[in-house]
């Protein structure tokens, strides 16, 4: 889903002292880290839908390819971790 990645990517905030990374929306900050927050100068709009096109021109190339030659399951990862589980589960014991 792309715009979820825009969303992250434009939210996402590090600190400066940890390095942890936040969003706020999916990770807020704690209150007493605020003011050692920085945000990536190149999290743009039009960078990251580049860094999209770039991604979905490689990745489904390697899609056909391995979808023709192989069992394959494509996964949808922005769903919960048990739900995911479980297809992969299933998936891999009908192969």
């Amino acid at each position: 889903p792309d715009d979820l990645v825009r969303e992250f990517c434009l939210g996402r905030c590090t600190d400066s002292a940890t390095g942890v990374i936040y969003h706020p929306k999916y990770n807020p900050p704690p209150p007493e880290v605020q003011h050692r927050l920085t945000w990536r100068l190149d999290d743009s709009v039009d960078v990251i839908d580049r860094r999209l096109a770039q991604f979905h021109e490689a990745h489904d190339g390697l899609v056909e390819v391995f979808r023709d030659r192989c069992d394959f399951l494509e996964v949808d990862a922005a769903r919960n971790d048990l739900e995911i589980f479980r297809d992969i589960a299933e998936f891999l014991d009908e192969v």
